[in-house]
């Protein structure tokens, strides 16, 4: 596996930028292993079915969507950490309990 940190997010009920409330899933520490070109897999899955029972694996996904391309670096070519986005700033400050690296 090329990922490798924390590869499940709870959701978290939170405002965006424009003050619209919406659910938002961080993932602050998922890094690359390898260098080349990635999109990750993202999907929304229920633990639990309707009456509180346990679902199966393929019964449990309500939803998926692949992210835009992503490029993992080797070492010595590795351009530096990117900027913190102004959303990631906003959702951080509404949630103390969201690590991320220095804003």
């Amino acid at each position: 596996n090329n990922l490798i940190g924390n590869t499940v997010a709870e959701s978290r009920n939170l405002t965006d930028l424009t003050g619209s409330n919406g659910i938002f899933f961080v993932f602050p520490n998922l890094y690359i292993r390898r260098q080349g070109s990635y999109k990750i897999l993202f999907q929304l899955i229920s633990i639990f079915g309707p009456n509180g029972t346990s679902l199966t694996p393929e019964s449990a996904v309500i939803d998926s969507i692949f992210s835009d391309s992503l490029s993992g670096y080797a070492p010595r070519y590795y351009p530096g950490k990117a900027k913190v986005s102004g959303l990631l700033r906003f959702l951080a400050k509404q949630t103390p309990d969201l690590k991320t690296r220095n804003l």
